[in-house]
C-alpha cells in the first residue's frame, strides 16, 4: 500500500472505547486490557484500547503538550460507546494529564468522560464491588450522572470478568441516540434550568455552583499556558479539553454568590476560561447542558465581574445564549424564551462593549418572531457601525452576511446569495463561514439552484464536522 493510498483510507470505528488506564499503583500494565482488545477483535467487533492501538503513548509522555489527550479524544469520536472501569486504586480516576513535566488536576479518564458526555457518545460503566467512591469522583457524579443510564452499570467481583462483560456490552444493540432522542434530551435539559430559575429566582452555574473540585492548589502559569494553547485551538472539540483541565485546575476557587477570589490573576484567569468556554459550548451546541452549557458559564461570569458591585447589572451575552436556547422549542416554550433573550438584550446594551453585537442578537430575536423588516433595519445599522468604525474585513462581512439573509427573507433573494458569495472570500473563521455557507445554501435552494445548494451544503457539513461545530450541523438537518 503506498503512502498517498494509505493516506485517503478512513480510520477504523470501534464497537466501543475502554477508558484509559496506562498503568497500576506499581507501574504495572493491566494485562486485563490485552485481554479484552483480543477477545473483542475475536468476536469481530474491535475495542479501542490506547496502549494497543497507539503503544507510543502508553508510557503517559507525549512529544507536544496534550498530543495524548488529543489522540485519545480522537479515537473517542470513533467509537460507538465509551466504557469506563473502575477499580481500586490510589488515583481512582487513573493517572493525570501531563504538560510537560506538571501533573494536572485531570486524568485521563475524566478527560475522555467529558469529551463522551458533550458529544452524547453513550457510556457504560463497569465498577468493581471492592471499590469506593473517594471525594473526587463523588464531586464529578452530578456532573457526569446524568449521561449513564442506569441500565448500562455493571458491577464485577474480579478483573478476569471485564472481558466477559465488555463482550455483553459490545453486542447489546447500538445505545446512540437517535435525533428524536437528542432533540428530547436538549429541550429536557432547557426547560430544567428554567424550572430552576423560577423555584430558586436565579441562574444556574457552571458546575452546579459546587465548591472545590481541585484536590490541590493549581499553577497559575500552567493554566495560563493552557487557556493559551485553548485559544490556539480551531476545533471546538479540542478547545473544549483544553478549557475543562483550565476550569478543574482553577475549581479550588470558589466563584458563587458566596463570593469571588480577590486576587486579580486568579480573577483574570477565572473570567478568561469562563468566557472560552461559553463560546466554544455555543458553538458545539451545548444549550441543553445543565451546569455545563453556554448560559451557566456567563452568569458565573456575571458573578465573577461584577462580584465588587453586587447590584451591577452584567448580562455578559445571556441575550444571545437564550435566543439560541429559544430556537430549540416550539409555540408558547420558544416565545417566552425570545422574549427573555429580547429583555438581556435591553440590560446589554446599556453597558460599555460589544454593543452593535447585542444589536445583532436584537435583530435575530426579530426574525424569529416574525418582525422581518425591523430585523433587516437592525442587522444594517450594526453592519453600518462597523463600516464606519473600520472594523476588520472579515468581522464587516460576518455582518453583511446577516443582512443578506434578511434582504433573502425580505424578497431579495438573488441579491442576498451575490452579496453572501462576495464575503465568503473573506470570512476564515470556522465557525462563521459554515454559518455563512448554511445561509447560502438555503437561498440557492429558494432560487431552486440545486446543484448550488447542494455543493454549499456540503461544504458546510464538511467543515462544521473538521471543526466540531455541532450547533451548525444540528441547524443543517433541522
Amino acid at each position: 500500500m503506498t503512502e498517498s493510498t494509505r493516506d485517503v483510507l478512513p480510520l477504523p470505528r470501534f464497537a466501543a472505547f475502554v477508558a484509559s488506564l496506562f498503568r497500576d499503583d506499581d507501574g504495572v500494565a493491566y494485562s486485563w486490557r490485552r485481554h479484552v482488545h483480543r477477545r473483542a477483535v475475536e468476536l469481530g467487533h474491535p475495542v479501542y484500547v490506547a496502549e494497543v492501538e497507539n503503544p507510543e503513548i502508553a508510557s503517559g509522555a507525549g512529544p507536544e503538550p496534550l498530543s495524548i489527550v488529543d489522540t485519545l479524544t480522537d479515537a473517542l469520536k470513533r467509537c460507538d460507546r465509551l466504557i469506563l472501569v473502575l477499580i481500586p486504586r490510589r488515583q481512582a480516576l487513573g493517572s493525570p494529564v501531563r504538560i510537560g513535566d506538571a501533573k494536572t488536576a485531570v486524568s485521563y479518564i475524566e478527560i475522555e468522560t467529558v469529551c463522551a458526555m458533550l458529544a452524547r457518545i453513550p457510556i457504560s460503566l463497569l465498577v468493581r464491588a471492592d471499590f469506593s467512591v473517594d471525594n473526587e469522583c463523588r464531586e464529578l457524579i452530578p456532573i457526569f450522572g446524568g449521561s449513564i443510564h442506569p441500565g448500562c452499570v455493571h458491577r464485577f467481583e474480579r478483573n478476569d470478568e471485564i472481558a466477559g462483560l465488555v463482550e455483553q456490552i459490545i453486542q447489546a444493540p447500538n445505545q446512540n441516540l437517535s435525533a428524536f432522542e437528542l432533540a428530547s434530551f436538549v429541550k429536557s435539559g432547557i426547560r430544567a434550568r428554567r424550572q430552576h430559575e423560577l423555584s430558586h429566582e436565579r441562574a444556574t452555574l457552571f458546575l452546579g455552583d459546587q465548591p472545590s473540585l481541585a484536590a490541590r492548589t493549581p499553577r497559575l502559569d500552567l493554566v495560563s499556558t493552557v487557556l493559551d494553547l485553548a485559544r490556539d485551538e480551531r476545533s471546538i472539540d479540542q478547545r473544549l479539553s483544553r478549557l475543562w483541565i483550565a476550569r478543574r485546575e482553577l475549581g479550588v476557587w470558589e466563584v458563587t454568590r458566596r463570593g469571588a477570589p480577590t486576587d486579580p490573576l486568579v480573577r483574570k484567569l477565572l473570567a478568561d476560561a469562563l468566557a472560552q468556554w461559553a463560546s466554544a459550548s455555543a458553538w458545539m451546541g451545548l444549550h441543553g447542558y445543565l451546569w455545563l452549557g453556554q448560559i451557566e458559564a456567563l452568569s458565573q461570569l456575571a458573578l465573577l465581574t461584577s462580584s465588587s458591585h453586587p447590584t451591577a447589572e452584567h448580562s455578559g451575552g445571556l441575550s444571545s445564549a437564550y435566543y439560541s436556547s429559544a430556537k430549540l422549542l416550539r409555540g408558547t416554550e420558544r416565545l417566552r424564551m425570545l422574549m427573555k433573550a429580547m429583555q438581556h438584550t435591553y440590560r446589554e446594551h446599556a453597558l460599555p462593549g460589544d454593543r452593535h453585537g447585542v444589536l445583532a442578537v436584537r435583530a435575530s430575536i426579530y426574525l424569529q418572531m416574525g418582525n422581518v423588516i425591523g430585523a433587516r433595519m437592525l442587522y444594517r445599522k450594526v453592519l453600518d457601525y462597523r463600516e464606519a468604525h473600520a472594523f476588520s474585513a472579515d468581522l464587516i462581512a460576518e455582518a453583511r452576511v446577516e443582512w443578506a439573509f434578511s434582504l433573502a427573507v425580505t424578497g431579495q433573494p438573488s441579491k442576498a446569495l451575490h452579496l453572501i458569495r462576495e464575503d465568503l472570500a473573506v470570512i476564515e473563521r470556522p465557525g462563521f463561514r459554515v454559518r455563512a455557507l448554511r445561509k447560502a445554501a438555503i437561498i440557492a435552494k429558494l432560487l431552486r439552484r440545486q446543484d448550488e445548494a447542494v455543493a454549499l451544503r456540503q461544504e458546510a457539513e464538511s467543515l462544521a464536522k473538521q471543526f466540531a461545530l455541532r450547533d451548525q450541523l444540528r441547524q443543517m438537518n433541522e
